[in-house]
Order: structure tokens, then sequence, then C-alpha cells
């Protein structure tokens, strides 16, 4: 019986997702690292402050190719200590439209405000404005610090994108 109630828990959890209330983000900033001009035309984000206590994020990407399921998102943490952002155990890979549409991280959230419409996206200039990671949608028990997620787009083995989100 108890082993069917940890299954049954574990299968609520890849299905629905994860949802947690322990902390608060401070979404602090997001910067492009670099972009593959055989895949990418211009690429550029600009983070601000919404209002007094909320820092949203607005991106313009002109994509020279469709991007879908083949194109793969690797995202490293790193924590911010010694005065250095160091190696976090938060590593994982996932396909692009998996992300989106189960809504990690409350990606979702790009087609809110833009003319991202759907996921697999079709080649083409596309826009996004006032996005910020959703904190219900992160993983639980994440202890407190300032964190890097690096986030390396990968279509097949080439890099497509790599850019840097920062929050306390």
């Amino acid at each position: 019986m108890f082993k069917f109630l940890i299954v049954a828990l574990l299968a609520t959890f890849m299905v629905f997702g994860f949802e947690q209330h322990d902390y608060f983000l401070i979404f602090e900033r997001g910067e492009v690292v670099s972009f593959n001009t055989k895949f990418v035309r211009n690429f550029r984000i600009r983070t601000f402050k919404y209002n007094r206590t909320q820092a949203v994020m607005n991106m313009s990407i002109d994509l020279k190719i469709d991007f879908g399921n083949n194109v793969k998102v690797k995202v490293e943490g790193y924590k911010f200590a010694s005065n250095e952002y160091r190696g976090f155990p938060i590593v994982f890979e996932r396909r692009l439209c998996s992300m989106i549409n189960s809504d990690e991280f409350g990606l979702r959230n790009l087609y809110k405000c833009g003319n991202i419409s759907t996921c697999p996206i079709k080649k083409g200039s596309y826009h996004m404005c006032n996005w910020f990671p959703e904190e219900s949608k992160l993983p639980p028990f994440v202890p407190i610090g300032s964190y890097k997620l690096e986030m390396t787009y990968m279509l097949d083995s080439e890099e497509v994108w790599v850019f840097n989100l920062y929050a306390t």
C-alpha cells in the first residue's frame, strides 16, 4: 500500500508538474551570451522594472528556421558563493516544446504578451513582452541565495543560442 502511494504521488508530479510555495523569487535580469547566425538573424533581451517590485524581460528574435521539439534546452544552475557563480546541482535537458507545453518554469507565459502563439515555432520575427519566471512553477526546497541559470539551446549537436537568467 505504501509503495502504491509513493508511485501515485510521483506520477502526479510527473504529469501535472510541481508547485512550490517555500520561497519567493526576485528576478534580476536576463542576458544574451551568444547566438548562432546560421539559425538566428537577431536576438535581443531587455530587462527593466515593470513596477516597484517586479523586473520583467522583453525579447525579440528573428528565426531563420522552424523551432520545435528538434531543439533541446540544456539548463545549468550556478549559485553565487565566494564572489563568483559556482556550479550548483541543477542540471537537466529537455525538448523546447515539451518545456513550454508542460509550463515548466512558467514558460507558457510566453504566449500572454507578444506574437509567439504555439510550439513548434515557425521561422520569422517574434517578440515577447513583460515575461518573468513564475515562482510557483520552480522546484521546491532550493536554498536561499543568488542564482544564475545558463540556458543553452541546441539543434542536433549545434549550439543555437545561450542566455542567462539571474535571480535571488
